[in-house]
């Protein structure tokens, strides 16, 4: 059977997309499916480059705050030195007496009281102080106590007026005494046993 000329056209033409499919599917489609996985990789890896160079800049900071971090010791500052609580309790007495007599005030009292502790970490300390000074020394106790090393936690606070009978007014404005009495608590660390 003779093929007519654009029969013969035809098949030709079909023939050479199914040859020109079969090369593009053997050959040309895997290197462009390999040529794109190797951009996204590689894009992946300069991402994950990227983010590595950032992290050893910055290890420098982070090991050196470590650093400080573990050579820092809780007991330094924020808590009491002695780790006896009768021994405690001393050094926050004179602590607090050392406090009122620089705020201007008048220590007439403190008394340790000792109580069983649930946390062996942190066992409190806590003294009653009964005191007499005038508003401003109050206020300047205060805020060394709260600016203070060791922590100091009031618990209790009482302000009473004095009223000094037979003073003048003059001397009334002056002289505004007060009485006050509060519990200071402070902690002791002893650290993690076993």
């Amino acid at each position: 059977m003779r093929l007519q000329h654009w029969q013969h056209a035809l098949l030709s033409l079909i023939l050479l997309v199914l040859g020109l499919n079969v090369i593009y599917i053997m050959l040309v489609a895997p290197a462009v499916a390999s040529r794109r996985d190797f951009h996204e990789k590689l894009d992946s890896l300069q991402f994950h480059y990227a983010k590595l160079i950032s992290s050893v800049g910055h290890s420098d900071i982070i090991m050196a705050q470590i650093k400080a971090l573990k050579t820092r010791q809780p007991e330094q500052n924020r808590f009491l030195q002695e780790k006896q609580q009768a021994l405690a309790a001393a050094e926050l007495q004179q602590y607090i007496n050392r406090l009122i007599t620089s705020a201007g005030g008048d220590l007439i009292s403190s008394q340790a009281a000792f109580k069983q502790e649930s946390q062996p970490i942190f066992p409190g300390i806590t003294v009653k102080i009964h005191m007499r000074a005038d508003t401003a020394s109050l206020q300047k106790l205060l805020y060394q106590i709260k600016n203070g090393n060791p922590v100091l936690i009031l618990d209790n606070l009482l302000v009473l007026s004095r009223n000094i009978r037979g003073a003048t007014t003059l001397k009334r404005q002056t002289a505004d005494q007060l009485d006050i009495r509060f519990d200071a608590t402070a902690y002791i660390y002893k650290g993690m046993s076993g």
